[in-house]
Formats: structure tokens, C-alpha cells, sequence
């Protein structure tokens, strides 16, 4: 894999990581469980990692795959554009080198927009599709959208002399419990990844993906989506918030839109009732 210096979570137990090449491009790779094959696809900023609760709940009766993206992770950094249409890039050409074809997407928040913007351009493709709280409802940027971007400006450096408080409050913000223990743990792991000597690298792919994902809303599209949708989103969720979900649901035909009483990290508050509920959609 790729170097970093900022620890990896231990795997759950039952997973194995590996990479794969795509277009040149190194990508980590964790898998595990028996069963029908699901790819998750993580959220800005994220990474493999993000997937772990959920996965080791659906181990027993799925195959679980989940990818690092180009740009975060363990995965390369390469100065590429980190748009919307490059991660479906990504996603077809993994899909291509997976040991069956997976009977389901998941992605959460941006990977949630990428899987919808990928069954919107490849129409049949997909089975079926889980978004949660996905990105791409929006009609436009809000305030607080506008106040991350005066720190990430021009594929700068600036995040690199902000106080690491600052972002670690930046981390905690998706929770809807910022005092939990696993919002405690996910501030310190964001830490960890901005201060690996790599935050240059990072902040390039984590700006333009933002900045894609802010430009390219996907919601008007969304009823040429013919796959099976599944759609968990947060009641208190306001980084996606559910007007914006709720918007791209009924832009499609037959979702089954699940609301939970989390925030925009159910996959580690909520992680029970996601996987409980994705169990269900696959039967």
C-alpha cells in the first residue's frame, strides 16, 4: 500500500485488505463475509475505514468489499480532478476487477452521490443502489459551505496552519452526538490523517471533490435511475439534511426512503439499524 504514517483501524474481524491498480492508481481494498457481493464506496473524506461497523454486522450473509478513493485513505494521491464523473471512473473500472458482480452499491454521502450518478449514467448496470445520506439533493451552497471553502481556496495549503482544534470541530460536526465516544474517536483519527505529512496531497482531493459535489447536483436526473434504491438518511442530519434527501427521493420511482434519528454519521451511530435495514433490501 501506498505510505502513510497515521494508523490504520484494526480490521474487523474476518476482513483481509488488499489492493487493487486502477488506471495506475493504487487502491486499498478490504473484504470479507460469504454471500451476495456489495461494494461500499465511502463519503468526503473518508475512507474504507468508515464502513467497518456496518460491514462486520452484514459478515455472515454478504460479501463485503469496501475501496479507498483516489486522494484519501490509504489509497494514491494523484493531482487529478477528484470529480464526480473521475469516482465513477473509478467506480466502473473496480467493479471490473471484483471476484463477481455485486448485487448492490452502497455508498455514503459523497460515495452516496457517486452511485446515484453512476446508475443515472449507466442505466441496467446496477441492481440495486443504498444511499446514505447521500450528497447531490441540493439547490445550492449554503453559508456554512461558503465558510469551509475561505479555508480551502486554490488547492492551498491553509488547513495546514489551522489549529488542529478547529479541526477537530470541523470532524465532530456531522454528528448529531458531538460528546459520544464515537464521535470522540472519529475527530482524533481526522486529526491523525490531516497531520501525516501528507495534508497537501489531501486537501487538493478533498477540495476539488467538494467543490464537484457543490456544482454538480444530481437530482434533477434522478428518475432515469432504474435500479432498486435504497435511501437512509438522518433526521438530524445537516450535512445532507433532509430536505435535500427528500428532494432526490422523490425525483425517483419506488425508493424506499428510510429516515433514522441520527445525524450524518449513522454508519458508525446507527450501524445496527443501517445494516439491519440493508439486510432487508437485499432479500
Amino acid at each position: 500500500m501506498p505510505a502513510v504514517t497515521y494508523p490504520q483501524a484494526p480490521l474487523p474481524e474476518g476482513f483481509n485488505c488488499t489492493s487493487i491498480n486502477c488506471k495506475g492508481m493504487e487502491l486499498k481494498v478490504v473484504s470479507g463475509g460469504t454471500g451476495p457481493l456489495i461494494l461500499f464506496l465511502h463519503g468526503l473524506g473518508g475512507s474504507s475505514e468508515d464502513f467497518y461497523p456496518v460491514m462486520s454486522r452484514l459478515f455472515d450473509g454478504f460479501e463485503c468489499i469496501a475501496i479507498d478513493f483516489p486522494g484519501f485513505g490509504f489509497s494514491t494521491k494523484p493531482d487529478v480532478d477528484y470529480g464526480i464523473d473521475f469516482f465513477c471512473m473509478v467506480v466502473q473500472e473496480v467493479m471490473a476487477q471484483l471476484p463477481a458482480r455485486p448485487q448492490a452499491v452502497a455508498g455514503h454521502s459523497m460515495g452516496g452521490h457517486v452511485v446515484l450518478k453512476y446508475s443515472i449514467d449507466h442505466p441496467g448496470q446496477l441492481d440495486k443502489v443504498i444511499a446514505i445520506c447521500p450528497a447531490g439533493g441540493h439547490t445550492s451552497a449554503r453559508w456554512y459551505h461558503r465558510l469551509l471553502f475561505t479555508f480551502w481556496v486554490k488547492d492551498g495549503d491553509r488547513l495546514r496552519h489551522v489549529r488542529p482544534i478547529i479541526m477537530k470541530h470541523i470532524a465532530m460536526w456531522p454528528f448529531a452526538d458531538r460528546t459520544s465516544d464515537i464521535c470522540r474517536m472519529f475527530g482524533e483519527k481526522f486529526i491523525a490523517q490531516w497531520y501525516d505529512g501528507q495534508t497537501h496531497n489531501r486537501e487538493v482531493a478533498l477540495v476539488r471533490s467538494g467543490r464537484s459535489i457543490l456544482e454538480n447536483p444530481i437530482w434533477q436526473d434522478a428518475g432515469s435511475i432504474t435500479s432498486q434504491v435504497l435511501m437512509i438518511t438522518g433526521a438530524q442530519d445537516h450535512i445532507t439534511p433532509t430536505e435535500d434527501t427528500e428532494r432526490l427521493a422523490s425525483a425517483m420511482n419506488g425508493v424506499k426512503n428510510i429516515i433514522v434519528d441520527q445525524g450524518h454519521m449513522a454508519i458508525y451511530t446507527n450501524a445496527d439499524q443501517v445494516s439491519d435495514a440493508i439486510a432487508a433490501f437485499m432479500k
